[in-house]
């Protein structure tokens, strides 16, 4: 078992590899950083934890991967995870991610996602953002969440695909999905939940969501609202969708067609349940 404390930095990987099992990596400013070829394996319920700053960073062609446990700060601050160069790789499997203002960041290169895995950001912040050519996979009823005024998942830039699980707010405020820039797909029956605002897109921003799936307002907000003429496909025919904003529209679904250039713009302010035909 490993065990590293009081530190500037728990561990730096840059060449060859480190494998923890059932360890415990702690650092002042950043948890655990592998960059050039440095290649991270940990599993067994270990735990990486920061004070201030940066739970797991990966640059250059670095690659990590982590099985159980979880990443932890010291609440509301820092970063949980951060991937920022095009050939770096981060793999969660199973592990938690919590105490952060922002859960993961994926500038370049690719995060993935599965097993069930829980990805927190704070008050005011991100869950996950994902920005310029960064990719973000998630699956295996792994779950988003961010505390009162964040943003679950935003997106700027590159692209990010759920499959299941969900995004989780609290005390229905701030937004679930915001997409700006880039494209978002949502499959096998996402749950986006405890938000003012379901979904938003704006920009340059695409965002589609199949296979069911279920996004529920405080009735303050909108279900979905796709501003300007962007590219926004919300359940496609026969799908099983529902969007509940539980607010005094409810029952209402609109869709607004002006500078849509010939693009369907919708805003989702009530319950659209059952099979979406004329989505």
């Amino acid at each position: 078992m490993v065990n590293i404390s009081q530190v500037e930095k728990g561990a730096k990987v840059s060449k060859g590899t480190l494998e923890v099992i059932k360890g415990s990596i702690q650092g002042n400013t950043m948890g655990v950083e592998v960059s050039e070829k440095g290649v991270l394996k940990i599993e067994g319920s270990s735990t990486i934890m920061v004070t201030n700053g940066t739970g797991l960073s990966v640059k250059g062609s670095g690659k990590a991967t982590m099985m159980g446990g979880s990443i932890g700060g010291s609440g509301g601050t820092g970063t949980g995870v951060e991937v920022n160069t095009s050939e770096g790789e981060v793999t969660l499997n199973t592990v938690e991610v919590s105490r952060f203002k922002t859960g993961a960041s994926v500038k370049s290169g690719k995060l993935t996602v599965t097993g069930g895995s829980t990805i927190a950001g704070g008050e005011m912040g991100v869950g996950v953002e994902v920005s310029e050519k960064g990719v973000l996979k998630i699956e295996g009823s792994s779950t988003i969440m961010v505390q009162r005024g964040g943003t679950g998942l935003k997106v700027t830039g590159g692209s990010a695909n759920m499959v299941g699980g969900g995004i989780t707010g609290n005390g229905g405020t701030g937004t679930g999905v915001n997409v700006g820039g880039g494209n978002v797909t949502l499959s096998g029956g996402v749950k986006i939940s405890k938000f003012a605002t379901g979904v938003e897109v704006s920009g340059n921003g695409a965002f589609k969501m199949t296979g069911g799936g279920e996004i529920t307002g405080n009735g303050n907000g909108a279900g979905v609202e796709c501003i300007g003429g962007w590219r926004c496909d919300v359940g496609g025919r026969g799908d099983d969708f529902k969007c509940t904003n539980g607010g005094e529209y409810d029952g209402k679904w609109e869709v607004d067609n002006e500078g849509g250039v010939g693009k369907r713009v919708y805003k989702v302010w009530g319950v659209c349940g059952g099979k979406c035909d004329e989505c």
